[in-house]
């Protein structure tokens, strides 16, 4: 037995001699003794959401019955007054006959996963739950429910985290506010709620919102604890009552405290929720008959923002009323703005009194989408800056507070309320582990566009061009089964109309542009691909009039596809299953068209399942893949577009699409990337030429999924190599080479993932562990590290660069790397399974033009002398 296992047994005996000489077994008893006060058990989680319905019985052993007073609750207040939490001393105390069931604890925006046993008296209507770690069996959480003698439900719940000690027996608030556990009932006004168990400091973790029905799980003479579909907080239980509703929204109204005094967590609370100095300046925002409601600046406690603090008026000398806090010439702190946006920023508020406390705001701006996939609708967004601050709220249509978010400078700064869909799910309050806390913190600048027009759908994304038309994808960001449309758009890069759409909706994205022929040709499935007549529909790019139209019968399903084009011709590649063949074979064809006219040229037809690559139309053949590596019959064979004959066949080889992660690339406009085929083995990457299949580039690949080129331009790239034995995206041990794309030539090495390269002058800026930075181009030399993460890509533009963030868009100092603004009213997003053309349309630079996507449903485009 080991010495925690003796000291643990130890307390256990100590607490047994207590509990026999001074407990009755009455549940009811009138003693009104407090417990002596106990150190804070350190835990990490609170509220409570069973998993598993199927409790184990681990011994049908009946020690609970209210003659030995083990479930009364002076033995369970003095079993944790003795502080031995653990799973041992609990099982000498109350036995070993508990219900055992796997649970989450919910803390905060987090899970943790518990073993929950379950203690209850079989004559008495009282039961014990512990909450133990499943890590660890450490104690999480425990909770004691009994009736006193009215018959009502009472709740026991030991100090811990947050939780100060109290007399379970004093229900004063409980039986004013007439409270009762289990009741379910709706908040009469939207109000935040906190973790209380998982730090010794309240933790903004929740908001209770009108409307929404939550239960009552636990209460304390100050807190409740409310569960809403499994999502647990602790709520000062006046926030619950009408009584709250009355107290009168003031201010904001400056206060000086005259002598030392404690704030409370509501009018006549016991506990306090924080202590103000004689002298000290605070900010009044409501009033309840001669109480003020507090908003304290100094609320922050390890960055994690608090509530009201309610002190007496004759405590108080009031001042004249505040300047708004993001009012010209006001630079409030991040704190002080913080205590008031935590409290009055719950869902609902006017936007009037959002008004009165911060002013009005600097831009007016667009949300990000808002809606479920196949729909677009974004919110107002009102946006606030100073030199401490970010604070962004969104609007409903009502003018209401949908949802907030407020940064600061510091580590932890970074607080707020997401959007929640009506009925969808319970409002978590986000805290800093899920927010982008390396965000700058930039001043915004309007952008000259010389035109902006909005599509149906929130992301739109660049993806070529053909003449004066640009090929724009508009997506809905929905994947698998929540993927409803997808969109293609051609629109004048002069004026900015939309010539022309076309809607794939479910259906696979298949279509061939001609740049020289300015001509694009659709594959339209007619009742779902290859079960009715299918078309291939061309269309002129510039008007949108339909140039030709061919329908086709496959008289049955097809299992793979491709469509692609070289020069004149375009070629549709599809797989079709050979009918009443018991070995389900299948066969691939090869049609080629006059893309002027439709024309069938020829049809070549192949062993298997294959598809054609997508390419741009200057490369000089179609290539078909066949087979795969993991069936070991991969094969790429080259066909020639005029004739269809084969120009060459490269065999135990795979293709690298735009989809796979080993390799990324800008292959949107011709020129841009080492003009061949890349391709892949089981241990190495290829670049074969186009027009021989000879292979121009080998690169070694240590272990599968060990090494991933990314595509800096036509002359260089970077090949990223794990050298700990694990998979890239799991590997913390990375060497990054930048190769000169003609020769394979190694110029020198940089540690970590470097990607999203860019050429600036004498420099190359990239993504590193993805963090932008700079580097000397001719030997990698460090130059600067802006600090921050670059989702999208890094473009070079009127002299500085610009970044495409989350949802943010920055422009750059390119010599040392400050970020001088934030584009204003720039909403830019990213989806699961992104093909590289989308992930590199957000922003472009095409002949001195700056092209901008978005994920709010517009797309705009932004001369050399558009940017401040």
């Amino acid at each position: 037995m080991n010495g925690k296992t003796i000291g643990a047994l130890a307390a256990a005996l100590i607490w047994l001699a207590a509990a026999t000489s001074s407990c009755t077994g009455d549940s009811n008893s009138a003693e009104k003794g407090k417990p002596a006060p106990v150190p804070k058990a350190t835990s990490t989680a609170s509220g409570l959401a069973i998993e598993s319905a199927k409790p184990t019985a681990i011994s049908v052993e009946t020690t609970l019955t209210s003659a030995n007073g083990k479930l009364s609750l002076e033995a369970v207040e003095a079993f944790f007054s003795a502080g031995a939490l653990s799973q041992e001393a609990a099982k000498i105390a109350f036995g070993t006959a508990y219900e055992s069931e796997a649970a989450s604890l919910y803390s905060g925006s987090d899970w943790t996963q518990a073993e929950a046993w379950t203690y209850a008296d079989p004559m008495l209507p009282t039961s014990l739950k512990f909450f133990w770690s499943a890590e660890d069996e450490h104690h999480l959480y425990s909770v004691f429910y009994y009736r006193d003698s009215a018959g009502v439900e009472r709740s026991f719940v030991p100090p811990m985290g947050a939780l100060e000690v109290y007399d379970s027996k004093d229900h004063s608030f409980q039986d004013r506010f007439g409270l009762r556990i289990g009741a379910k009932f709706n908040v009469p006004a939207s109000s935040p709620g906190f973790d209380m168990i998982g730090q010794t400091m309240p933790v903004f973790s929740y908001v209770a919102v009108r409307g929404r029905p939550i239960t009552l799980k636990a209460l304390t003479d100050t807190f409740a604890e409310v569960d809403d579909d499994g999502v647990t907080s602790w709520m000062p239980m006046w926030y619950l009552t009408e009584e709250w509703t009355q107290a009168k929204p003031i201010g904001p109204l400056e206060l000086t405290v005259r002598n030392a005094v404690a704030g409370m967590w509501f009018p006549g609370a016991n506990a306090e929720a924080g202590t103000f100095a004689a002298g000290e300046m605070a900010i009044a925002l409501y009033e309840y008959g001669d109480w003020y409601g507090v908003a304290k600046q100094t609320y922050l406690k390890d960055d994690s923002p608090m509530s009201l603090a309610w002190i007496r008026k004759e405590n108080a000398d009031p001042g004249e009323r505040s300047v708004p806090l993001y009012d010209k010439g006001a630079e409030s702190s991040f704190r002080r703005i913080a205590s008031v946006a935590i409290t009055e920023l719950r869902e609902g508020q006017s936007q009037a009194r959002a008004e009165a406390l911060f002013g009005k705001p600097r831009f007016v701006e667009s949300s990000g989408n808002v809606e479920e996939p196949g729909k677009l609708k974004t919110l107002e967004v009102w946006r606030y800056e100073n030199v401490s601050s970010v604070l962004t709220i969104a609007w409903t249509d009502e003018r209401r507070v949908a949802e907030y978010r407020l940064r600061g400078k510091s580590a932890g700064e970074d607080f707020g309320v997401d959007y929640r869909h009506p009925d969808d799910q319970p409002t978590r309050a986000q805290t800093r582990w899920e927010t982008q806390s390396d965000r700058p913190l930039a001043p915004s600048a309007l952008q000259r566009f010389e035109w902006r027009v909005r599509t149906e759908l929130p992301f739109n994304f660049l993806v070529g061009k053909a003449g004066d038309t640009l090929i724009v994808a508009g997506e809905d960001g929905g994947f698998s089964g929540m993927h409803e449309t997808s969109h293609l758009y051609g629109i004048d890069r002069r004026s900015g109309k939309r010539l022309w759409s076309h809607d794939f909706g479910h259906d696979i994205h298949l279509y061939a542009v001609s740049e020289k022929e300015r001509t694009i040709v659709f594959y339209e499935p007619g009742g779902g691909s290859g079960t009715g007549t299918d078309r291939l529909r061309a269309i002129r790019t510039d008007t949108g009039k339909q140039i030709w139209m061919k329908e086709q019968a496959f008289g049955g399903p097809l299992w793979d596809m491709g469509f692609t084009v070289s020069g004149n011709v375009a070629a549709f590649s599809y797989t079709v299953q050979n009918s009443g063949e018991k070995d389900e074979s299948k066969t691939t064809y090869v049609d080629a068209r006059d893309i002027r006219s439709g024309k069938k040229l020829w049809t070549k037809v192949f062993e298997g399942t294959g598809a054609l690559l997508s390419q741009n139309g200057d490369m000089p053949a179609f290539v078909l893949q066949t087979g795969s590596l993991e069936t070991l019959d991969a094969k790429l064979t080259a066909i020639n577009a005029g004739s269809g004959s084969t120009k060459w066949i490269i065999r135990d080889r795979s293709a690298i699409r735009e989809w796979d992660e080993a390799l990324t690339f800008d292959g949107r406009f011709p020129g841009r990337v080492p003009s061949g085929y890349w391709m892949k083995s089981g241990d190495a990457f290829f670049l074969a030429d186009a027009s021989t299949g000879k292979t121009k580039l080998t690169f070694p690949i240590p272990f599968d999924r060990g090494a991933r080129v990314d595509i800096v331009d036509d002359r260089r790239l970077f090949l990223q190599r794990s050298n700990d034995g694990l998979p890239l995206y799991d590997s913390k041990d990375v060497t990054s080479a930048l190769i000169e794309a003609r020769t394979g030539k190694e110029l020198w090495t940089v540690k970590g993932k470097a990607d999203r390269g860019t050429v600036d002058g004498a420099r190359i800026v990239f993504r590193l562990d993805g963090k932008l930075v700079s580097v000397n181009l001719s030997d990698g030399k460090p130059i600067w590290n802006a600090g921050f993460t670059a989702y999208g890509n890094i473009v070079p533009y009127a002299g500085r660069l610009l970044v495409a963030g989350w949802p943010d868009v920055y422009l750059v100092n390119g010599k040392d790397g400050r970020v001088e603004h934030r584009l204003a009213d720039q909403n830019v997003g990213y989806y699961d399974g992104m093909p590289s053309r989308q992930v590199f349309g957000n922003l472009t630079a095409l002949d001195g033009e700056l092209y901008v996507g978005s994920s709010n449903g517009f797309f705009g485009k932004i001369g050399p002398n558009g940017l401040r």
